[in-house]
């Protein structure tokens, strides 16, 4: 199945999960599931649909990557808890260290998309966000 994550790739999200997650328990169907509702969630906490400003063909042609990149940076930090949220012991042939490494990815991750839905959520972040230009 191919992703369709709008924010960020399936690789992003995998290498913040890190190489002990449990690829087996987490489908590219769920990893798109899980972007889905994270793009949704990002919409409403920041009062704006990024979606469709990212998917309009005129923006994403003229909108800079320095800017929209913070969209996925919290979209995979968010997806990335999800698959380690899913298998706390990680993979059985190479699992995490101990749960105590997992829930330390976890705090990590969490810290920098709350960083970033802060960012987002600013209406000065918003219209420069917008404003940026190729």
């Amino acid at each position: 199945m191919a992703h369709t994550g709008l924010f960020c790739s399936s690789t992003e999200i995998t290498s913040k999960a890190g190489v002990n997650y449990d690829s087996t328990g987490v489908s590219e169907a769920i990893i798109n599931e899980w972007c889905l509702e994270i793009e949704n969630l990002i919409n409403v906490l920041t009062r704006y649909n990024w979606s469709d400003k990212f998917t309009a063909t005129e923006t994403t042609a003229t909108l800079s990557p320095d800017v929209w990149h913070l969209l996925g940076q919290v979209e995979s930090d968010l997806v990335a808890i999800y698959c380690i949220e899913s298998n706390m012991r990680g993979l059985t042939a190479t699992p995490y260290p101990s749960r105590i490494v997992a829930e330390d990815m976890i705090n990590v991750l969490r810290d920098s998309a709350l960083r970033g839905l802060s960012i987002l959520r600013d209406p000065k972040s918003q219209d420069f966000m917008l404003q940026a230009k190729i």
